[in-house]
């Protein structure tokens, strides 16, 4: 395969998956009640997208070497969003948060691969806040905050 057919390969999957993403989102945030649980707090929300934000921006290094890899703790912050928030909030939340992680001023991602890592984030989260949805542990429906800790 040519590397421009290669090229326009990656194009279209980002694409379906972006689109795919979104779609969710949208579907999500039509079908889904906007409730918090009870005991959840708007500034306890804002305060965990920033967290997440942080985590996204400032990745732990594992060892202190150019070639080792990184660690974001923003899955913490991002599942405690989708604890304590509204389902669509909180989707809303971790991918605005992830687009801004990945196009940051400084930041070398092109456009292709930032709009892939968010739509591969709101998948994953979506799927997450699915099955946190199927036992009962978000605020999903009218219920109560789990103690999940």
């Amino acid at each position: 395969m040519s590397a421009k057919r290669r090229g326009g390969a990656v194009e279209l999957l980002v694409a379906v998956l972006f689109a795919t993403g979104l779609g969710l989102l949208a579907t999500i945030t039509v079908t889904t009640d906007w409730v918090f649980p009870r005991g959840a707090e708007l500034g306890a929300v804002a305060l965990y997208f920033v967290l997440y934000l942080v985590a996204e921006v400032k990745p732990i290094r594992m060892l202190n070497r150019p070639d080792a890899g990184e660690f974001a703790a923003s899955a913490t912050f991002a599942y405690a969003l989708l604890l304590s928030a509204p389902f669509p909030l909180a989707l809303a939340a971790i991918g605005l948060g992830t687009l801004i992680a990945e196009r940051r001023p400084g930041g070398k991602k092109p456009w292709t691969r930032a709009l892939f890592n968010v739509a591969q984030v709101l998948l994953a989260f979506a799927g997450g806040g699915a099955v946190l949805h199927a036992i009962g542990a978000t605020g999903l429906e009218n219920g109560s905050l789990p103690n999940v800790i």
